[in-house]
């Protein structure tokens, strides 16, 4: 699946669903990018790509992993499952040449913080 484009995405999660007759009960979003370029040098699409790769995917595959588990879940006491963001240690450090590659990862471990204190149980 393209995981910068949601209408690919959704229909990722629904063939799973149709295929096993449950919604997906793991994700692993682990697509991603990396380029080394000197902060000064990186351009607008360089940037837009890294972002929509790195971050933008992690979102809307799990957005969709989510929604997909809730639905499934309501009143049967079901929808559980787990979700795996793999990120980068410089998401939390940085790196030189890298600065809109740890952007994209740091934004990652936020999401993932954010996301999970919003809807784990």
């Amino acid at each position: 699946m393209d995981v910068t484009q949601q209408s690919s995405v959704e229909g990722a999660i629904a063939a799973s669903r149709d295929r096993y007759g449950v919604p997906p009960s793991l994700l692993v979003n682990c697509a991603g990018i990396a380029d080394i370029s000197p902060f000064l040098d990186i351009t607008g699409p360089q940037l837009d790509k890294m972002i929509d790769i790195n971050l933008k995917g992690t979102f809307l595959v799990t957005q969709q992993v989510i929604k997909t588990l809730l639905e499934e879940g309501r009143g049967s006491g079901e929808g559980r499952g787990a979700i795996v963001n793999i990120s980068s240690m410089v998401g939390k450090t940085g790196f030189p040449n890298h600065s809109h590659y740890v952007a994209t990862k740091g934004g990652v471990i936020a999401f993932t913080k954010s996301c999970a204190a919003e809807v784990a149980k």
